[in-house]
């Protein structure tokens, strides 16, 4: 049997069984869903007897989600009016009303299916959520409206993406600062290669310093490491600053310094930060990284020059230290060893 709108007529009109299913298990539900025909569709509905909304076809769709996924948005409305099932999922993907409304920027429908109790964070075969899919696709207004609603805001996709990470990439400094705000896992890496929000942030192409601050304030690792099995051998086991100083970020590479990062962190070659500015012919980079190893190598000697009040003097030199890198420039051009209180007072 294949139905068509005649056919379903023709039904209707005899008070046949409207719940019969075609080869591809459709009922008359669906296809009157299928082509948008909102008059043949209420009329299943009202007049129809024993009309079910949530009969799916072979690969698990019921009328709700076809009527989504085709835009049918009037249907849709219809439908979850007559009871239909809004958690359900395709057998084939595991597909939910929300995540479709959420990839196809259905603002209005994603309120209507919250407002009715929708399940937040089904997942699909991807283990990817609904907040997961807006993020992805730059629907940020529906992912505050998910995030508002309570959505899960650690959830990892099966690849071990985070939502974090994917508002980092994707230069979003409204929805690092939300998820943040919500309690989202600053430090969650990628599975594997072990990118960090941080990590991700400092390498991007369009270094944004804000997403940068917001992650450092928040307690991300100023030395996280990235993975052995990264695709690109001359970045696999580098540390956040190594990364930094190889992309030619000055002002990633400034901040990461004035918040501790290490100097001494090298990359499958054994190269340093410093190493790799050099090897790219960034002359400010390499200005900054060899001023701020001049100051690490001084502070290293300051218990043996300075005795008792060590840790004063030393806060001391490190306030000093973070004023001048992050202005880019040297210490009075003067020669760490020749360092004495007086400079600092």
């Amino acid at each position: 049997m294949k139905w068509t709108l005649q056919s379903i007529e023709m039904l209707l009109a005899s008070n046949g069984d409207l719940n019969n299913r075609d080869e591809d298990g459709r009922t008359a539900l669906m296809w009157t869903v299928f082509y948008n025909d909102t008059a043949l569709a209420e009329r299943l509905l009202t007049q129809g007897v024993g009309v079910n909304v949530d009969i799916d076809d072979s690969i698990g769709k019921t009328p709700l989600i076809v009527a989504l996924e085709r835009g049918h948005l009037h249907l849709a409305e219809i439908l979850l009016q007559k009871g239909a099932d809004i958690n359900v999922q395709t057998t084939s993907s595991n597909e939910t009303a929300l995540r479709v409304a959420a990839r196809k920027d259905y603002l209005e429908f994603v309120d209507k299916l919250i407002a009715a109790g929708v399940e937040l964070d089904g997942r699909n075969q991807h283990a990817e959520t609904a907040l997961t899919t807006a993020m992805k696709r730059g629907h940020f207004k529906i992912a505050d409206k998910l995030i508002a609603a309570g959505c899960t805001v650690n959830a990892r996709t099966l690849y071990g993406h985070s939502l974090l990470n994917n508002a980092v990439c994707v230069d979003s400094l409204d929805m690092v600062a939300k998820l943040l705000k919500a309690g989202a896992d600053v430090n969650a890496a990628y599975s594997g290669v072990r990118d960090t929000p941080l990590l991700n942030a400092v390498v991007s192409m369009s270094f944004n310093p804000k997403i940068t601050q917001l992650l450092l304030d928040a307690g991300a690792d100023v030395n996280a490491v990235r993975g052995r099995s990264y695709r690109d051998d001359n970045t696999a086991e580098c540390n956040v600053l190594v990364l930094a100083s190889k992309y030619g970020t000055l002002d990633a590479v400034k901040m990461l310094l004035a918040a501790g990062a290490v100097l001494d962190g090298t990359d499958l070659k054994e190269r340093t930060a410093l190493m790799r500015a050099l090897e790219k012919g960034n002359q400010e980079l390499v200005e900054v990284l060899t001023n701020a190893q001049k100051i690490d190598d001084f502070l290293s000697g300051i218990s043996v020059d300075y005795g008792t009040d060590n840790d004063m003097f030393a806060s001391r030199v490190a306030n000093k230290f973070v004023n001048f890198i992050s202005a880019g420039k040297k210490y009075k051009g003067s020669s760490f060893a020749t360092i004495d209180k007086s400079v600092i007072q």
